[in-house]
């Protein structure tokens, strides 16, 4: 059981030790403090995110999590945003004020405000434009077209 900033409970389906490249489409790192903390000192999730990275398996951090990338060297050189406050941090990538950003395997993410577009730009990269545009229109959410181009850019280097 995990408790977030906010104090929402989740319960995972495994643990961080049975999660498997080979068997996963990517993984999704949540921000928020301390939980973004207590992952960048996970060695096992540390591990785990290379393995992932090494593979070119898509990785997504939201919040302050794009700052567990950052410390293990995946954001250098590449297009990169975060939550406000933690945009000093990420010195090694070309930081990118946009609500999502899409490096691939990378996809980073400002912060709660972002999130449902960062969730359709999850589907997109998974399932395709199509899908994550029929998605948005279902929920009545106006997708940018600079999100749109993010989310080209994902296809275009598949």
């Amino acid at each position: 059981m995990v408790a977030g900033s906010h104090g929402l409970r989740l319960e995972s389906s495994c643990s961080v030790d049975e999660i498997s490249p080979d068997e996963a489409a990517g993984i999704f790192l949540p921000g928020g403090m301390p939980g973004t903390r207590h992952l960048g000192e996970s060695a096992a999730l540390g591990e785990i995110l290379r393995q992932f990275h090494s593979r070119g398996k898509l990785i997504a951090a939201i919040c302050a999590a794009p700052t567990v990338l950052h410390g293990l060297g995946m954001l250098r050189g590449m297009r990169a945003t975060s939550h406000p406050s933690c945009a000093a941090e990420l010195r090694d990538c070309r930081y990118v004020e946009s609500p999502v950003v899409v490096d691939r395997p990378v996809i980073t993410s400002r912060g709660p405000g972002t999130a449902l577009l960062c969730g359709l730009t999850l589907v997109a990269c998974l399932s395709g434009a199509r899908a994550a545009l029929r998605l948005a229109e279902a929920m009545m959410i106006d997708v940018p077209g600079s999100i749109r181009e993010e989310w080209s850019r994902w296809a275009t280097t598949m």
